[in-house]
């Protein structure tokens, strides 16, 4: 474990410069693909609200259902 943390140390200390115009382009891509992730999170979690509605709908109209 330690050598792992010399290692971690000795590649913080040496790390090659980063140019801020990728590093920006890298973070905002990353950005994109959250909001992407959440949109089809919150499509999916609407979808199976949707589903729940129609299953107990459909159990509703049943003889002997909650009517």
């Amino acid at each position: 474990m330690l050598q792992q943390e010399q290692t971690l140390a000795l590649f913080w200390e040496h790390m090659p410069p980063v140019e801020e115009e990728v590093l920006a382009k890298r973070i905002q891509e990353l950005r994109d693909r959250i909001r992407d992730l959440e949109e089809r999170k919150r499509a999916l979690i609407f979808q199976r609200d949707l589903l729940i509605i129609g299953a107990a709908s459909s159990i509703r109209g049943r003889p002997g259902g909650n009517n």
